[in-house]
């Protein structure tokens, strides 16, 4: 749900953006809508903790968003107090699960199965450490600096080439804002886990592209030569 409700607001951004080419900044009512939107998905979000298995003992919908989006913070400096893991073995296994799951098919050395111990801090019990302890703990200081520099760069170069395919409005520039919608989530994932890493850059990440291909024919291209 969080995945659908950071694509719902990347497309309302870039769109409001294309009906000036990128010329004025965001406007207190548009600020509002998507503040509005941000809330009913949180609600939403809150609403639905039970039917999805997370049992948070009553808390309220405040310290339910705070748990679910601070408490990484918490539990990393318990894992930096003390650093152990379930892959110690295995260079990059926390930063690039998806891909070397996929690699684990054809390697038999290679073993990652299983998710991030569970650590208590205060009251909260859970295995969310942002997306800094993958890199701290696969690579160390300096791949928490080189791998968030990457993603920053990655970004950065990515809604500024939206931006000038919108402008231009180069051919099939639709599906670049779609694409983009669709792999943003990762933005808003950092407090909770590094999603660049683990699930945009792999076997599913990949599929999932291809579906949005192969959507986007069907929509848009397919239906075009119907008509």
């Amino acid at each position: 749900i969080l995945q659908i409700a950071v694509a719902g607001i990347v497309y309302y951004y870039i769109l409001h953006q294309m009906e000036s080419n990128w010329t004025k900044k965001l406007d207190y009512k548009a600020i509002q809508k998507i503040i509005l939107f941000a809330l009913m998905i949180l609600l939403s979000f809150w609403g639905i903790k039970e039917i999805v298995g997370r049992l948070t003992h009553n808390k309220s919908f405040i310290e339910y968003i705070t748990y679910y989006f601070s408490g990484g913070m918490a539990f990393f400096q318990k894992y930096i107090e003390n650093p152990f893991g379930n892959f110690e073995n295995v260079i990059g296994a926390e930063t690039f699960p998806g891909i070397l799951g996929f690699l684990s098919k054809f390697i038999s050395d290679l073993n990652i199965v299983g998710n991030l111990e569970f650590r208590y801090s205060g009251s909260i019990h859970g295995n969310t450490y942002t997306a800094f302890r993958s890199y701290y703990h696969d690579f160390g200081i300096l791949g928490v600096i080189l791998l968030e520099g990457i993603f920053a760069i990655v970004y950065s170069v990515w809604i500024n080439k939206i931006k000038v395919i919108t402008i231009n409005r180069k051919k099939n520039y639709q599906r670049s804002i779609i694409i983009f919608g669709c792999f943003a989530y990762p933005l808003v994932y950092e407090p909770i886990a590094a999603q660049l890493y683990r699930t945009v850059l792999s076997v599913n990440g990949l599929t999932y592209l291809v579906i949005i291909y192969g959507l986007y024919w069907f929509l848009f291209k397919l239906r075009l030569k119907l008509r």
